[in-house]
């Protein structure tokens, strides 16, 4: 990894590399000859290295979604706690498996793409 930005990158937008992946993952790239209409706000971007950068607005959604993940499962948590139908306690076991899978996802699919790139 280089932390001097290259001529052909420089020029380049960055984007993701197919539509939604700011879901799993805030890591934009710069490909040489990219599609400059999927480009992001360039103010909004800090740049790692020469190529990959991470996007401001994909971090802000994905903490988003882990917050109301969050939220979601201990308010779950809580109601299966108070009561004795096994539906909350099965919702809450549910709710605390997708904040897991979540919070395991995110830095798994980012560290790939990273190292990818």
């Amino acid at each position: 990894m280089t932390i001097c930005p290259e001529p052909e990158y420089t020029k380049q937008p960055y984007s993701h590399d197919d539509i939604g992946d700011w879901v799993l993952s805030p890591v934009l790239t710069r490909y040489v000859g990219g599609d400059f209409d999927r480009s992001l706000d360039e103010r909004c971007v800090i740049p790692f290295n020469s190529r990959q950068g991470v996007s401001l607005f994909a971090l802000g959604g994905e903490l988003v979604i882990l917050v109301s993940l969050l939220v979601f499962a201990l308010l779950t948590h809580w109601r299966a706690m108070r009561t004795s139908r096994t539906f909350w306690k099965r919702t809450a076991r549910i709710m605390m498996w997708i904040l897991v899978f979540y919070v395991v996802a995110v830095p798994v699919v980012t560290m790939w793409r990273t190292l990818r790139g």
